[in-house]
């Protein structure tokens, strides 16, 4: 028996109780509100067939056949509340990759660094949204789309403030909003010219790659798994990925020693900078301003820093 009968035999037993495919929010929401409790019921059968009381010295004598009996009544409820939502084989597998990538993923960014000086020329941090993904094509796009408004270029200032000029404030927030709900901001962007050719010249060069961007993960949970689908899609190479609001402030506390950051956010830049960390600023008509006196190089083609050698003494620690 495999999952797929495991899956049409669990459907074809639960429709004799309720309609599947034919349910309406309520029934949804009042049969998941039972089948949770019918899952907290057996998650206590389970218990009671172990030893578990730190406070008690009990000699129960466990039963594995028990045991496995349990964890089969769990699963089944739980695959009950799977269809209840018309959740298929395949979207289950889908949705099982995907958090699996998040989990792994927020493994890294919280418990472990896989830097190691000695195994890489050096550190490269780079940004992906205006650097890798065109975001602002992207989200003027959408607007267009959604409105019928074309937004002019975007040179300086705040997002908001003006785009909110052409279809005001609270429509801006609320396509932004929906932007990321439906995942276009994280999966569906444009690659930027030359940013793939260049994150595989990192790559053969030796670079440890780490990916940091400020997209709001913990408020919108499938950004992270959307932007590593995105990435894998298009065949960036990687070593690690941050997702941080206040990324420039993650980079100078923990990523000092990188050789170079590479950003489109002018302020961001003049931050990470300031703290003697050079900085590659890919040009756009919205970071114009003074860098003078900081480690700063413009570029407005991937190939102009491609063939710069100065990477390999500027800035940090030499690794």
């Amino acid at each position: 028996m495999d999952l797929r009968e495991i899956w049409e035999r669990q459907a074809q037993f639960n429709n004799n109780f309720h309609h599947l495919g034919h349910l309406t929010q309520a029934d949804r929401e009042a049969l998941t509100k039972d089948f949770v409790l019918y899952v907290q019921d057996e998650l206590m059968e389970l218990l009671k067939n172990l030893s578990w009381k730190t406070h008690r010295r009990e000699n129960t004598r466990i039963i594995r056949e028990n045991v496995k009996e349990e964890i089969i009544d769990i699963f089944k409820y739980w695959n009950g509340i799977a269809l209840i939502w018309d959740m298929t084989l395949e979207e289950f597998l889908q949705e099982w990759e995907r958090k699996t990538e998040v989990v792994e993923q927020k493994y890294i960014q919280e418990f472990s660094n896989p830097w190691d000086p000695s195994k890489y020329e050096g550190c490269a941090v780079v940004d992906i949204d205006g650097v890798l993904a065109d975001y602002i094509k992207g989200i003027f796009g959408f607007i267009k789309e959604k409105t019928g408004i074309e937004i002019p270029p975007l040179t300086g200032g705040e997002f908001y403030a003006h785009v909110g000029k052409y279809i005001g404030h609270e429509r801006a927030y609320e396509l932004k909003h929906i932007f990321r709900e439906t995942g276009v901001e994280s999966q569906g962007l444009d690659v930027i010219k030359g940013s793939l050719e260049y994150m595989n010249y990192l790559r053969h060069y030796n670079f440890y790659i780490l990916l940091m961007t400020a997209r709001p993960y913990k408020k919108y949970r499938r950004i992270m798994a959307d932007t590593i689908g995105w990435l894998k899609r298009y065949g960036f190479p990687y070593n690690a990925i941050l997702f941080d609001e206040n990324k420039e402030d993650r980079i100078i506390k923990d990523y000092s020693f990188a050789k170079f950051v590479v950003e489109d956010t002018l302020v961001n830049a003049i931050k990470i900078a300031s703290k003697n960390i050079h900085v590659y600023l890919r040009e756009t008509e919205y970071n114009q301003g003074s860098t003078e006196g900081l480690p700063i190089t413009r570029f407005k083609e991937f190939r102009e820093i491609m063939w710069n050698l100065n990477w390999f003494t500027n800035g940090g620690e030499k690794c």
